[in-house]
């Protein structure tokens, strides 16, 4: 019987069994986005835990979300994708149908467990964000959302901002206060930005060639550095006024401001020499776990 570590290729044949197979499922993990969606709800944990509302309910949601639209994408060529990400490109080849399933069932779950839930907030959040989200991927009238200039860079971290913040605020049984929502918002934008310019350095090649719009095409590869330490230094400065002016952040505030800055910072530096897929994949990813690393590891 096949598995789905066997559907990747053996990037080399010299290798011992099992390194091959750690590099299949390595594949696996990051080609389906398994790794980028958990790496989503844990973000969105993190944020719960800092408002200190129930994160729970949502995890599920927004694990199936970034699994539903990141499926989407992956199943309609892209010629930028050949040539930004032909490492991916191929193995999505060879898991095409996992791709599928997967699909189908990140788009069961968005709607099941509402409506199980009988939660028709949230139901009606996913009947109106999906054909906003499709849209990203498949052209509507002729063109994707992302084909608009400059939209690429700004689509994920805002779709995920929101999805973060909106869900468990719009079913909350207390206030919670608002310029606290509003600088942590702030603040977790600036991160999954941060996440997102990273991955759109890496595609600048291939988004000139191709005509993509994002942030790198428009300011170079140097000016998008430079914007990346400004915002390094400035969700950093953010994350300390929280930590100064709000006590319920007052045990995180500080730690979560300079380690993840800390984190972007290296970041920016190791990306100042070409770095091949599965960096980006493991580490500028790895981003969003940070976050929920620090928040797990710091007493409250």
């Amino acid at each position: 019987m096949r598995t789905l570590a066997a559907e990747t290729p053996i990037s080399n044949p010299g290798e011992f069994p099992l390194v091959a197979w750690g590099r299949r499922v390595e594949d696996v993990l990051y080609t389906l986005h398994l790794f980028g969606s958990a790496g989503i709800a844990a973000f969105g944990w993190a944020m719960c835990r800092l408002l200190r509302v129930a994160a729970t309910p949502w995890m599920i949601l927004w694990f199936a979300a970034g699994l539903f639209i990141y499926n989407v994408d992956r199943l309609r060529a892209d010629p930028a994708d050949e040539l930004n990400i032909p490492q991916r490109v191929r193995s999505a080849d060879g898991l095409r149908p996992w791709s599928i399933l997967l699909l189908i069932a990140s788009a069961a779950a968005l709607l099941l467990v509402p409506l199980a839930r009988r939660d028709w907030t949230t139901l009606g959040f996913v009947l109106l964000g999906t054909p906003f989200c499709l849209n990203y991927s498949i052209p509507l009238r002729g063109r994707r959302s992302k084909d608009i200039p400059y939209l690429k860079t700004f689509f994920a971290p805002t779709l995920v901002l929101v999805a973060v913040f909106v869900l468990p605020l719009t079913h909350l049984e207390r206030p919670v206060d608002a310029r606290f929502v509003a600088s942590l918002a702030l603040w977790g934008w600036g991160v999954l930005m941060g996440n997102m310019i990273l991955c759109d350095l890496r595609d600048l090649e291939g988004d000139l060639q191709t005509g993509v719009g994002s942030i790198p095409t428009l300011l170079g590869r140097a000016k998008t550095r430079q914007l990346l330490w400004l915002l390094a230094a400035g969700t950093c400065l953010v994350g300390l006024a929280m930590a100064c002016f709000f006590r319920d952040l007052a045990h995180h505030g500080a730690v979560l401001a300079v380690a993840t800055s800390l984190y972007l910072a290296l970041l920016i530096i190791a990306v100042k020499r070409p770095r091949g897929e599965r960096f980006y994949e493991r580490w500028v990813e790895g981003i969003l776990f940070v976050p929920a690393i620090l928040v797990a590891a710091i007493p409250s």
